[in-house]
């Protein structure tokens, strides 16, 4: 790939970045009143925005390296690890998503499972910064072994996380998906039957 094709790359992953973002703060506020599984895992929309936005930060940062070094390995994980985080966020939140407006679909449950270990990336990419700092290769010979290491941890922590760990039942997602609904409904409800009495009352004063 010549430099020009390269840095058409930067630029694609850079607008994936961006779109990536934009969507998953989309869906974290259209989610913000569904149920979790564990209420450690629930977050603030704002703050989660917040913190993906440092990442797309990161994502500009490399693509600004990439764009002034293409050949540089070190400038790409700058790009990588801005990249990575914002798509697994958008997987997490479209799973929740999908989950709750059409059930366990297969494109739901596809991107359920990218969310698993789209984070692994940006993650693997700091030890890649620092062992490829500053051009882009180790510092001699002595360090490849880590750098060899490092790429067998990553493989191994990918297939551990993509077909190793079991994704949480669609059962117990549809029974989160029932209890929004049932949650929803219970606010409508209560709506109605607040606006009955405030209703009755005024009648009754009028009498």
């Amino acid at each position: 790939m010549t430099d020009r094709g390269r840095r058409r790359l930067a630029w694609a992953l850079w607008v994936v970045t961006i779109l990536a973002y934009l969507v998953e703060v989309a869906l974290l506020f259209a989610n913000a009143d569904l149920p979790v599984a564990d209420p450690l895992d629930a977050v603030d929309p704002w703050l989660q925005a917040l913190e993906d936005l440092a990442f797309v930060a990161i994502g500009a940062l490399g693509l600004r390296l990439v764009l002034s070094q293409p050949m540089n390995a070190f400038c790409w994980w700058v790009l990588v690890a801005g990249l990575s985080f914002p798509l697994e966020g958008l997987a997490v939140e479209f799973t929740r998503f999908g989950m709750d407006r059409w059930g366990a679909i297969p494109i739901v449950a596809v991107v359920g499972w990218m969310s698993l270990w789209l984070w692994i990336p940006g993650s693997s990419s700091i030890p890649f910064l620092l062992l490829l700092y500053p051009n882009g290769h180790v510092p001699s010979s002595r360090w490849r072994p880590a750098l060899w290491f490092t790429n067998a941890a990553v493989v191994i922590t990918f297939f551990a996380a993509a077909f190793l760990v079991e994704p949480e039942p669609p059962d117990q997602l549809v029974r989160q998906r029932g209890l929004a609904r049932s949650a929803r409904a219970g606010d409508a409800e209560h709506r109605h039957l607040s606006s009955g009495r405030r209703a009755a009352d005024v009648l009754h004063r009028r009498r």
